[in-house]
């Protein structure tokens, strides 16, 4: 499998956690969430960003405003909402409990490797 795309398929299913979390530090426009992200090292793309936010905001876990600063282009502004941040408590938890189940798994792995018992 390339590892690119099997990265990229990762990124794909952290991002609803990735942008409620970064929202739920402050309120950003989605080309800030974008860099924000890339700034931790995700190599993220508008083409995968973009539609996330449009499913956030339709499921009412994301508010937007539109802010038309005196100089430049509006830009549509992101607000986690309540049920947004009820969601990413809940989505935390369930990335915990994966992790959990991996790291489990890696464990054994390890123990196998380096000639223990499974």
């Amino acid at each position: 499998m390339n590892s690119d795309r099997s990265i990229a398929d990762w990124y794909r299913i952290a991002l609803p956690l990735l942008l409620l979390r970064e929202l739920s530090v402050m309120p950003a426009h989605g080309y800030a969430l974008i860099e924000s992200l890339r700034s931790h090292g995700f190599d993220v793309k508008g083409a995968a960003v973009y539609p996330h936010l449009a499913k956030l905001q339709d499921e009412n876990l994301v508010d937007a405003n539109w802010d038309a600063p005196a100089t430049g282009p509006a830009r549509k502004v992101l607000t986690i909402t309540p049920r947004g941040t009820q969601r990413l408590v809940d989505l935390q938890s369930r990335w915990e409990q994966v992790r959990g189940l991996i790291d489990a798994v890696s464990a054994n792995d390890e123990k196998a490797t380096n000639g223990g018992t499974k």
